[in-house]
């Protein structure tokens, strides 16, 4: 089952991937969690002209266009509610919104700002990129065959190949390389590493959306 955010949530995900992008690899994982966290800050005005004209293009009536807006609404107060994201204002509900249907922001246009707990994620999903683009240029070159002798790079298939490529390829300290591949390893034992997209089909409830 698709999830009724999905749409809203590949917003998200195409935003957050804009910024993975424009920083790259080692800036990723260079740049402390307090400055990741106001790089990949947000304003909900922002989301909500995003959501708003994307189904304006799609040729959506005004109520789907609404209902869209409310739902973006919803996955904010969702995922406020369960540490995805922090923001510089509360939520709070009607007394006849008995449901919690309807969230309310304290502020006109709050700062959606990613928690800790995603700023490490989204760092493990970029070391997932980098495994998977290693493992493909392994097989390239094993295709092409080894020239005058030299030695193929190995598979990087666990944990202890990600810190050593880690060290010897990216260049990092003995630490850091330790460092994030705990993190790396911490994340895949929850499932967590997919994006925003491809993570909604088996769930049924927003709560449980990729974090």
């Amino acid at each position: 089952m698709r999830s009724i955010y999905n749409e809203e949530i590949d917003l998200v995900w195409s935003n957050y991937e804009n910024m993975i992008n424009r920083l790259g690899f080692y800036r990723m994982l260079e740049t402390s969690d307090e400055e990741l966290q106001q790089i990949f800050t947000m304003k909900y005005k922002d989301l909500y002209y995003q959501v708003k004209n994307a189904n304006i293009d799609k040729g959506k009536t005004k109520g789907e266009v609404k209902y869209s807006i409310l739902k973006l609404r919803r996955l904010i107060a969702v995922w406020y509610n369960h540490n995805v994201w922090e923001m510089n204002s509360g939520i709070h509900y009607s007394r006849r919104d008995e449901h919690k249907q309807f969230p309310r922001f304290d502020r006109q246009n709050p700062d959606v700002i990613p928690s800790i707990k995603t700023i490490h994620k989204l760092q493990a999903k970029v070391l997932h990129q980098y495994i998977e683009d290693h493992n493909n240029r392994v097989d390239e070159l094993r295709k092409k065959g080894s020239k005058d002798g030299a030695k193929t790079p190995r598979y990087i298939r666990n944990l202890r190949d990600l810190r050593t490529y880690l060290i010897a390829e990216c260049k990092m300290d003995t630490d850091t390389a330790t460092y994030f591949t705990k993190l790396y390893g911490s994340v895949v034992a929850t499932k967590e590493v997919n994006d925003f997209s491809n993570q909604t089909e088996s769930f049924e409830t927003p709560e449980e959306i990729i974090f």
